[in-house]
């Protein structure tokens, strides 16, 4: 079996063999790398793919393709309104919190990429929706392109706060401004549904706010990948 999830920027494909998710190789659509030609020269009897770009990526020949969307079984309870509006990766992100947590948590999933989801689940696995706003990159080029003098900054640069320069001060509205968007989520769901709400942080920029995020979290990179499996396993016999 083949998974692939087909994110904003990257597309990762992981292979599955005896149950086992092996190594992945990632694609980037911007021409910054592509998968190694002998990984899609082979015929997988299954491809399941999570995608939020469409269906124009590159796959293996002759394979039985299967996409992620409202139509599967799914492990979770959800409305009709909530399960036609959430795009594949959500989906996939629900998937994998029903094998995560227990029955009777409250939990919330926070994907940091391109953009950035909120996905809460409360007790009896039911998916509730959430938030999304702009990622770190989104935020750092819309200051750039709306303005015309605003420098085009990376997270990546030092700063404190206050800053001093420019380039700083970007920085600190950006990752700082998500570092207070993060918990103040965090301590809305904690007061509305649990305070033994767990969370689990994914994506791409999960790394940059770990240590920032005042609740206890889990990062867990392969999130939609898991609950890609997930819903394939669910999904492939029926």
């Amino acid at each position: 079996m083949l998974l692939i999830d087909a994110g904003n920027t990257a597309i990762k494909y992981r292979r599955v063999v005896n149950g086992e998710l092996k190594k992945e190789w990632i694609f980037l659509p911007e021409g910054e790398g592509k998968p190694n030609d002998d990984n899609l020269t082979f015929t997988d009897e299954e491809v399941w793919i999570s995608s939020v770009r469409g269906k124009d990526i590159p796959l293996p020949p002759g394979s039985n393709i299967q996409w992620v969307g409202p139509h599967l079984h799914l492990p979770f309870e959800i409305s009709d309104t909530l399960k036609n509006s959430l795009g594949a990766d959500r989906l996939c992100v629900y998937a994998a919190l029903t094998e995560l947590c227990p029955l009777e948590a409250v939990a919330c999933a926070i994907t940091l990429g391109t953009a950035i989801t909120y996905n809460v689940m409360t007790p009896g696995h039911r998916a509730i929706g959430g938030a999304i706003s702009p990622g770190p990159a989104m935020r750092f080029n819309s200051l750039h392109q709306a303005t015309r003098q605003l420098p085009l900054t990376y997270a990546n640069e030092a700063f404190d706060f206050p800053a001093e320069t420019t380039s700083q001060a970007i920085c600190a509205g950006v990752m700082q401004g998500i570092t207070h968007e993060l918990n103040g989520f965090a301590d809305q769901i904690c007061q509305q549904f649990s305070p033994d709400t767990t969370f689990f942080l994914c994506g791409g920029f999960a790394s940059d706010f770990e240590n920032q995020f005042k609740k206890r979290n889990f990062v867990f990179p392969d999130l939609v990948l898991k609950g890609l499996y997930r819903l394939a396993l669910l999904n492939r016999n029926v």
